[in-house]
This record gives structure tokens, sequence and C-alpha cells, in this order.
């Protein structure tokens, strides 16, 4: 096992020149330094990794907005936790031009799926209950954030796009879709509260982020597999894994600038904000006796209302000049 201390987030001022655009698209650089030199260790680590050709466990649902957490963030996460090859799986993957729904001969752990945004088939996810755990882990992420980066991970993945789109084409998307994907985004959460499976944690994007938060996170993870069965690695190796799996380019750049991308931060208009903050309200009132989800959200509320940038460039003022 690698140890490692973990570090605390260091108060050292940065440099904040950013060179940014005077439309203050240029995210606010995090004013702290973000020590990451205890996990300098975690390059040595390897984990063992073997198919269970025989095992009695059963999968996790793991439901989200799409691309809330990325599917190789998902197995690099899942694979070492619980020692498995191929413990993380994805319900849309195919074999043989046939998709498996993560059911097939070796160990499956969490199985991630975007219903109902991307539908499952009629009777799923209830007619699958035999085959999967009576629990399931929702992944939850800001959808001021969640939104425009699940768009461009749309366009690299089925139009061949190269790192960020264009703010014009984000405008356009928002203006277009963003009542649809706030929606989706409610409802990945609503429609897997009405099944008949139970919680069994929230898996909060935001905290994986967090280089305090995500090590913590790990082992809660790993307290609900080892529950369900699962073998799982030794809780002192936990840290290294998470490090591993998020990566320290990604870590460094979340803690700069709180988004996946540096050319721009995808803003709203006045109206969009305060229909996101009314949702928001809204699903803290609905929910009020979900104590995990009302403070997820009360965080998600918190940061629209402090942080989200204003554009209110249109996408038809776009087209038009």
């Amino acid at each position: 096992p690698v140890h490692v201390k973990l570090p605390s987030v260091e108060t050292e001022t940065m440099k904040t020149d950013q060179g940014g655009k005077e439309d203050g698209s240029t995210a606010k650089m995090d004013a702290t330094k973000l020590d990451l030199s205890p996990f300098d260790k975690c390059s040595t680590y390897q984990s063992t990794l073997k198919d269970e050709s025989t095992f009695t466990t059963k999968p996790l649902w793991l439901p989200m907005y799409p691309s809330t957490i990325p599917e190789h963030v998902h197995k690099s996460l899942i694979n070492p936790l619980t020692k498995t090859k191929a413990g993380g799986k994805s319900f849309y993957a195919s074999m043989r031009g046939k998709l498996r729904h993560c059911i097939g001969q070796t160990q499956s752990v969490t199985c991630s799926n975007s219903h109902p945004t991307v539908e499952m088939n009629e009777g799923m996810p209830s007619s699958k209950s035999p085959n999967y755990s009576s629990k399931y882990i929702m992944a939850v992420r800001n959808p001021m954030t969640i939104i425009p980066s699940s768009a461009n991970s749309k366009s690299i993945k089925y139009h061949g796009a190269v790192g960020q789109d264009t703010e014009d084409q984000w405008r356009s998307m928002r203006d277009t879709w963003f009542e649809k994907a706030l929606n989706d985004w409610k409802n990945t959460i609503v429609t897997w509260k009405k099944t008949e499976y139970e919680l069994g944690m929230y898996l909060v994007y935001e905290d994986l982020m967090d280089v305090e938060k995500g090590p913590e996170t790990m082992k809660k993870l790993r307290t609900l597999l080892s529950a369900e069965g699962f073998n799982v690695a030794e809780e002192e190796d936990v840290a290294c894994i998470w490090y591993n799996a998020i990566g320290k380019e990604s870590l460094e750049r979340h803690h700069k600038l709180h988004y996946d991308y540096e050319d721009y931060i995808p803003g709203y208009t006045t109206a969009q904000k305060e229909a996101m903050l009314k949702e928001l309200s809204d699903m803290m009132k609905e929910y009020e006796n979900d104590d995990a989800l009302v403070d997820v959200l009360a965080m998600y509320k918190s940061d629209v209302e402090k942080n989200m940038r204003i554009d209110e460039v249109t996408a038809k003022e776009v087209n038009q000049s």
C-alpha cells in the first residue's frame, strides 16, 4: 500500500492576471495554490486487477445526466477500487453489435447510464431488478456547468470536435435547448427516486474534484461497495486510486477555473439564471426530507447565485452578426 497524507490547500496567493476578455468570459482564477505533492508517490501505485469467473454480487446502477462522470474516469475509479478489470461498465456498451446492459461473463460493479435523458427500453430499469442490486448511486453535477460540458462532450463524440465548442456554438445550444436540458437534469434525479431501487449514495462531481473531499468520497463509495459484497482495495490505497483516476491536470484546472475548458466560461442570460435558481429552490422544497440532496442543491444554488457569468448575447444576435 502507498500511504498518502492528504494535503491542505495552501493560502499562498497566485498571480491572477489572465489577459482576459472585457466581457468577463474568462474565469477568475482561484487565488490559492493547490499542493498536490503528497500524491507524487501515487505514480508507483499499481492495483492487481482480475476477472472473477464466479461471483454472487450484483451491479449497482449509476445513473447521471450525460457525461457527469466521464466514462474513462468512472472505470478508473471503480476498477482498482474493486480490483476488477471491467467492474465499471456502461449500459450502452455493446459486444459483437449486441447491447450487454452491463451483464456478462465478467463481474460488474457499477452500470453507468443516462436514463431517462437517454431512455432505456420499455420496462427498464425495473425489469432488470433481478439482475441488479437493490441500491443505486446517483452521480450529480451542478447544472450550471454540466449542461455546457455535456453538450461539449457530445460535439467531440459525435461531430469530431476538438477541445471546447466556440462560444457562438454554446450560445446557440443554450438558447435552443436550455429548458429541455434543465428539465432533463432534474428528471434524472426525480425519475430514479420513483423507482423501486434504494439510493445508496450521491456521487457528487464537485466533491470528486476536490483534493480533500475526493478521497473521503471514495472511502464512502468503498464502504458501500464492500457492504454489497465486492472485494475492495485497502483503505490506505483509496487516495492514490482517486488521484490517478482524476489526474493532476484535471485537478489543477478545476481548482483554478472550476470548469473543464480554459477558452471561456459558458454564460447564461439573466432569465436563464433565474429559471435555474427557481428549479433548484423548488427541488429543495420538494425533497426537503432528503438531507443529502438538499445539501447538494444548496451548494449548487449558492454557486449559481455568486458565480454564474451573465451573457445576454443571444444566438439570434450571433447569427445576425
